[in-house]
């Protein structure tokens, strides 16, 4: 299984005079403070943030979060940013915790891979391995689907000009924070359609 790379963190210049430091440093820990606010179990998580400011480069106070709730009726968040050349980067998780995560992810994926027509309309879904119990990211809605057996985290991906391989590197690194790491054990269960007990 493909393991997600390190990621590199790209230290900012600080502003000249001590007045702009004072402002940033104010910004971000306003910012860190407001995502931290919310409901522990809320869609937008501080480690999140960090991991998406790490991941595209930029200062954690340049990346906005939004608590919304999906057409499907699923809490999220979206981190957003603009990145160098000034290109606006969005990353929207959805986070669903309804029954059988793990199933209702593994029928999606399944109902995607079958081509009803002749000639496919829409590519497959592509397997992403070492994330969660299952993952899969979908082409034709820029979106890595993840389970970890308790929720089932949709990360949709909006990155003008980013190839596709960066897209799912970037979705892999969101998805990973919200996901519980279960034992052995806990998984199978899981697998068999068993409560995990893993809360």
């Amino acid at each position: 299984m493909a393991a997600g790379g390190c990621l590199a963190v790209l230290t900012l210049a600080a502003a000249c005079g001590s007045s702009a430091t004072k402002t940033t440093t104010a910004t971000t820990t306003a910012k860190r403070a407001a995502v931290h606010s919310a409901a522990p179990t809320g869609p937008c998580r501080p480690s999140v943030l960090d991991v998406a400011a790490r991941f595209l480069h930029v200062a954690p106070a340049s990346v906005t979060t939004a608590v919304g709730t999906g057409n499907d009726g699923n809490p999220q968040c979206t981190y957003a940013t603009r990145v160098a050349g000034g290109k606006r980067v969005s990353l929207n998780a959805d986070v669903y915790s309804g029954p059988q995560p793990y199933f209702v992810l593994e029928r999606t994926i399944e109902e995607a891979a079958q081509p009803f027509t002749p000639t496919r309309l829409s590519p497959a879904p592509q397997a992403v391995n070492g994330l969660g119990l299952v993952a899969s990211w979908f082409p034709n809605r820029n979106q890595l689907m993840s389970t970890d057996g308790l929720k089932i985290i949709t990360v949709t991906v909006a990155w003008p000009g980013a190839g596709t391989g960066r897209e799912i590197a970037v979705a892999t690194a969101i998805s990973r924070p919200y996901l519980k790491v279960l034992t052995p054990k806990q998984a199978a269960a899981v697998a068999n359609g068993y409560p995990c007990g893993c809360e």
